[in-house]
């Protein structure tokens, strides 16, 4: 039964992006609360950004008031990206 959850062969990992109004905030808390540690800062630049890990979790954050001109990931030639509304399940086209 390889590959499955509970199996001592599989490790798992965990990667995810938040975009907050208060990037500095948010980097207090991961380190001082949940004792993250930060790997790479880049708050000072235009285009802020903060990786933060502890163990196989990696959290990036950037500041919520980007566009999808600061993330060009976000944006998609010729097609609108797609949203998920987690809170709602409901999926809306991102301008973009």
């Amino acid at each position: 039964m390889s590959g499955l959850a509970g199996d001592p062969g599989t490790e798992m990992t965990l990667r995810f992006e938040i975009f907050p109004s208060d990037l500095d905030a948010v980097v207090d808390f991961y380190t001082r609360v949940l004792r993250f540690s930060v790997s790479k800062d880049q708050r000072d630049e235009p285009s802020a950004y903060v990786s933060m890990q502890r163990g196989a979790v990696r959290v990036g954050a950037g500041p919520g008031r980007m566009t999808t001109s600061d993330r060009p990931w976000l944006r998609r030639s010729g097609k609108l990206t797609e949203r998920h509304n987690l809170a709602s399940g409901v999926q809306r086209p991102h301008p973009g």
